[in-house]
C-alpha cells in the first residue's frame, strides 16, 4: 500500500506541477480562459480580479505539486488537493455535458483537450487523489517545518517570477501556433493527401403522413413521392486540422488583404491591439518611432485591431502620424500576442520577431530590425536558461533537504 501511495503522490504531484507551470508561463492566456468561464457561469463581477486569479491558480497548482512530490505538510496539502480535484472533476463534467466553453484550459496552450477528454482525465486521476487523501496520516512529512517553509517560499518566488516576466514581456515558452519562426502560410495549408473529415448525413422525409429517416446510401432518389422535411449532418471523424485556421485580415472597408500581407518579400511590422480603447499607451512613442523607421527603410507598418471604425478614427486623430489600419478577429489577435499592444515582424509570411511594446526600447530594433529580432531571441534563450538553472537549483536544495 505504501508503494501505491508513493506512486499516487508522484502522478498527482507531477500533474499539478505541469498544469501550474504551463499556466504560469502564459498568465494573460489564463486570464482570457478564466474570463470565458466567468461569462459562461454569469460571474462577471469577478472580471476585475481575473488576472490575479489566473496567476494565483497557477501558483497554487504548482506549489501543491511540489509539496506532494517532496512530501511536505501532507496533511493540509492533501485537503487542498482533494478539494481542487473534486471541484475540477465536477466542473469538467458540467462543461462536457453543457459545453459552455469550448476549451477547458486545464493545461493552458501546451496540451489541448476536448471537454470530454478533460473530464475523463480527471476521472482517471481521481482515484490516485483519493489514495493520497485517505492515507494522508500515514505519509510522513520528511522536512522540518522551517525547511518546508523555505522550499515553499523559494518555489513560490520562482513561479511568480515566471508569471511576472510573461505578463510584462512575453511568455518564455510559446505554445501557440504563432510562435517566432513559424511560416504562417505553411501553417495554414492543408496537404493534398491530408485525412479528410467523415460526416454522416441523415434526411427526414415524409410520405402519406408518415415520416422516415434515410441516409445517403438508402435515400429514395427515384421515388418522387417522398417529401423533404429536414436533414442533419454529424461529424463522425475529424480530418486534418491546420495549426493556424480562420486567419482573415482586411482593411476597415472589408477588403481582404491576408495574402498581400503574408506574401510581402520585404519586412513588415505589425502592431497588434485587440481593442484600441484598452491598450497600454505608456510606450506608444516606441510604436511611433518604429512606424517612422519602417517608412524610412521601405518596410510596411500596419496596426491590426478588432476595433470599430469610429474607435480607429479617434485613435488615429490622437497620434496623427498616418498609421495604416487593418482589422482581424479579436480572439485571433489575442492568440498571436499576449501583449496589448504587441509588435510582430513578418517577412514572406514568416514570423521573424515578436515584442511587447514595453520591451522595444532596444536600439537594435530601430537601427537594424533583423538584428533586433535576433537580439530578442537571444534574450529569450537567456531567460529560459536562467529560469532553468534557478529551477534546478531549487530542485537540488529540495533534494538535499529531503534526504539529508
Amino acid at each position: 500500500m505504501k508503494a501505491i501511495r508513493i506512486i499516487s503522490l508522484w502522478i498527482i504531484g507531477l500533474t499539478f506541477i505541469f498544469s501550474g507551470f504551463v499556466k504560469a508561463v502564459d498568465p494573460i492566456g489564463g486570464s482570457i480562459q478564466l474570463t470565458d468561464y466567468l461569462y459562461a457561469f454569469h460571474l462577471e463581477f469577478f472580471k476585475g480580479m481575473v488576472k490575479f486569479l489566473a496567476i494565483g491558480l497557477a501558483a497554487m497548482e504548482f506549489l501543491i505539486g511540489i509539496h506532494l512530490i517532496l512530501q511536505m505538510r501532507i496533511k493540509w496539502v492533501s485537503w487542498l488537493m482533494m478539494v481542487l480535484m473534486a471541484f475540477f472533476t465536477l466542473l469538467t463534467l458540467v462543461i462536457a455535458i453543457f459545453n459552455p466553453v469550448s476549451d477547458c484550459g486545464c493545461f493552458g496552450e501546451a496540451v489541448k483537450l476536448t471537454n470530454w477528454q478533460t473530464f475523463f482525465k480527471n476521472l482517471i486521476l481521481f482515484p490516485f487523489a483519493v489514495v493520497i487523501f485517505v492515507g494522508r496520516d500515514k505519509i510522513s512529512s520528511v522536512l522540518s517545518p522551517v525547511r518546508s517553509t523555505l522550499v515553499g517560499l523559494l518555489n513560490l518566488c520562482f513561479i511568480l517570477t515566471i508569471s511576472w516576466y510573461a505578463y510584462y514581456d512575453t511568455p518564455i515558452l510559446d505554445f501557440r501556433p504563432f510562435k517566432v519562426g513559424v511560416n504562417i502560410p505553411h501553417a495554414m495549408s492543408i496537404p493534398a493527401d491530408a485525412e479528410q473529415p467523415v460526416y454522416d448525413t441523415r434526411f427526414l422525409l415524409e410520405k402519406d403522413g408518415v415520416q422516415q429517416e434515410f441516409g445517403v446510401n438508402d435515400y429514395p432518389y427515384t421515388d418522387s413521392t417522398w417529401v423533404y422535411v429536414s436533414s442533419k449532418t454529424t461529424l463522425l471523424k475529424e480530418g486534418f486540422v491546420p495549426a493556424i485556421k480562420d486567419l482573415h485580415i482586411s482593411t476597415p472597408a472589408q477588403e481582404e488583404v491576408t495574402d498581400l500581407l503574408l506574401k510581402s518579400p520585404s519586412a513588415v511590422f505589425v502592431m497588434l491591439a485587440p481593442k484600441l480603447t484598452k491598450i497600454d499607451t505608456t510606450n506608444m512613442e516606441n510604436v511611433v518611432k518604429l512606424h517612422f523607421l519602417a517608412q524610412e527603410k521601405g518596410f510596411g507598418f500596419y496596426i491590426i485591431t478588432a476595433s470599430a471604425n469610429d474607435e480607429i478614427s479617434k485613435f488615429d486623430a490622437r497620434y496623427g502620424v498616418g498609421f495604416q489600419y487593418l482589422t482581424a478577429d479579436e480572439s485571433t489577435i489575442r492568440t498571436i500576442t499576449r501583449a496589448n499592444p504587441g509588435v510582430m515582424m513578418l517577412q514572406n509570411g514568416t514570423i521573424i520577431g515578436k515584442w511587447n511594446v514595453n520591451r522595444i526600447q532596444d536600439a537594435s530594433i530601430f537601427s537594424n530590425p533583423l538584428e533586433g529580432a535576433l537580439t530578442m531571441l537571444r534574450k529569450r534563450s537567456d531567460a529560459i536558461m536562467l529560469f532553468s538553472c534557478f529551477f534546478l537549483l531549487l530542485a537540488g536544495i529540495s533534494i538535499i533537504f529531503r534526504y539529508k
